[in-house]
């Protein structure tokens, strides 16, 4: 992560579902992917303020999503509890803060938050603004968990003080793709942009 000025020392960032951001809002977002959005936002004593986007035009330097990015990084993150979780025989690591709500951010960065070296391929879910899923996809079998995932995700979303979304996402360049389910809801459906990829992993 490269460090940037400090300039504007309280901006963060969140990763958030479109649908979360109220109608009308002015907020300054970003495309995610997938039906993500990644938020401008101050960190306050009165929580978390959205920076409008005529103040975000008006902010010193040019990069106010690169220092928003940098300063969640590494400020919010570094105390992160990571670990493993097993449901229904599925692996999957667990990003948590309490009470945090800059945790979804993470997200961002899985290689690194989640202590996945090497990793370019996972399948994420954000079901708590203080919480986030990792999942490695190495092969094709790996797809597969998405439905497991999906179930935690709905679990925790559905029990959460802070709720963000029960969708799974397979991350890939710092890019997020939706994953859908067929009719019954047990096969996974990829977007069509991800068929080649799943193609060149091994079974």
């Amino acid at each position: 992560m490269r460090r940037v000025p400090d300039s504007q020392p309280d901006l963060r960032l969140q990763l958030l579902p479109l649908e979360l951001i109220a109608h009308g809002a002015t907020d300054t977002l970003r495309d995610a992917g997938g039906g993500l959005v990644s938020r401008l936002v101050r960190r306050s004593e009165r929580g978390v303020v959205p920076v409008a986007r005529d103040e975000a035009a008006t902010l010193e330097g040019s990069e106010p999503f690169a220092t928003a990015a940098e300063h969640t990084f590494r400020l919010e993150l570094s105390d992160a509890d990571v670990r493993d979780h097993e449901t229904s025989g599925v692996t999957f690591r667990m990003i948590a803060i309490d009470g945090s709500p800059f945790v979804t951010a993470a997200l961002f960065w899985p290689d690194t938050t989640a202590n996945c070296p090497g990793m370019t391929d996972a399948l994420v879910c954000a079901p708590r603004l203080s919480a986030v899923l990792v999942r490695p996809v190495l092969t094709q079998a790996d797809i597969g968990t998405a439905r497991t995932l999906s179930s935690v995700a709905r679990l925790i979303t559905g029990r959460a003080a802070d709720p963000c979304t029960d969708g799974v996402f397979w991350w890939r360049e710092g890019r997020f793709h939706r994953i859908d389910f067929d009719e019954d809801g047990f096969q996974p459906v990829l977007p069509t942009e991800l068929g080649p990829v799943a193609a060149t992993l091994p079974l």
